[in-house]
C-alpha cells in the first residue's frame, strides 16, 4: 500500500504539471475594421476632340483593395476648365449596363475582394461629349487637364 501510494505521489508530481500547463493554447488574431481602398490609373488620356463632337469611350480599370464592398463615384476636383463638364462614364458598352451619366453623376459598385489582402478588379468606360457643348474653346490645339477624384464609400 505504501508503495502504491509513493507511485501515486510520484505520478502526480511529475506527470500533473505538464498536464495541466498543456491544458490552455492562446489564440490570437489580427482584425481588421472596414476599409476602403481602391487603385485607380494615373491619368487617362482622352483624345483628340473638337466642340460638336463625341470622343472615343475609354476603359478605365478600377482596383477594390479594401476590405469591403464600395461605392465609386468620379467627381472633378480643384481648378478644371468648364469643358470638364462634359466628361461622361458607362459601367458598360452595351446591354443594360450602357447609359453614360455626367461626372458627378456616375456610381459603380464595387464587391469586396474574396479573401483578406487580395483585390476586386473592375472596369467602366469614359469620354467627353462635346455635341452639345456651347463653352468657349481655346483657339489651336491645347491639352487640357483636369483632376478627376475617385470617391470611395462604404457600401
Amino acid at each position: 500500500m505504501r508503495n502504491k501510494l509513493f507511485y501515486s505521489a510520484l505520478f502526480l508530481l511529475f506527470f500533473m504539471p505538464f498536464a495541466l500547463a498543456g491544458d490552455i493554447t492562446v489564440f490570437e488574431a489580427t482584425v481588421y475594421g472596414s476599409v476602403v481602398s481602391v487603385e485607380v490609373p494615373d491619368i487617362i488620356y482622352l483624345g483628340n476632340i473638337s466642340s460638336g463632337f463625341v470622343g472615343e469611350e475609354k476603359r478605365v480599370d478600377i482596383v477594390n483593395t479594401g476590405t469591403t464592398d464600395i461605392i465609386i463615384t468620379p467627381i472633378l476636383i480643384g481648378d478644371h476648365d468648364p469643358i470638364f463638364e462634359k466628361l461622361y462614364f458607362s459601367k458598360r458598352l452595351s446591354g443594360v449596363d450602357y447609359s453614360f451619366r455626367q461626372v458627378g453623376n456616375f456610381s459603380l459598385n464595387m464587391s469586396k475582394p474574396s479573401r483578406l489582402g487580395g483585390t476586386n478588379n473592375d472596369y467602366f468606360y469614359t469620354r467627353m461629349d462635346l455635341s452639345d457643348y456651347t463653352g468657349s474653346v481655346p483657339s489651336g490645339v491645347s491639352t487640357l487637364r483636369a483632376n478627376v477624384k475617385f470617391v470611395a464609400t462604404s457600401g
